[in-house]
C-alpha cells in the first residue's frame, strides 16, 4: 500500500513553514530573568498584572533551618 503522507517535493516547504511557525512564537514570547520586569517569570502575557489588579499575588519564597548541639547533650 502506497503511502500519502507528503510528497518528497513538498517534505523541504513543510519543514521550512514549520521551523517558521516556532520561530514566530519564539519572538513573541517575554524574555525570562529580564532586568526590566517586575517579576522574576515575566508578566505571563499580561495575566499576571491582571491577576495582581484583582487581588491575587504570587510569590515563591524559602525558608531553612539547621540546629546542631556541638558540646554536650543531655548528660553535661
Amino acid at each position: 500500500m502506497k503511502s500519502h503522507l507528503l510528497r518528497p517535493a513538498l517534505r523541504p516547504v513543510a519543514g521550512s513553514l514549520l521551523s517558521a511557525s516556532l520561530l514566530c512564537n519564539a519572538a513573541h514570547a517575554a524574555e525570562a530573568f529580564s532586568p526590566n520586569s517586575k517579576w522574576m517569570l515575566g508578566d505571563w502575557g499580561g495575566k499576571r498584572t491582571e491577576l495582581l489588579e484583582k487581588g491575587y499575588d504570587f510569590k515563591l519564597e524559602y525558608v531553612g533551618e539547621a540546629a546542631a548541639n556541638l558540646d554536650g547533650g543531655y548528660d553535661d
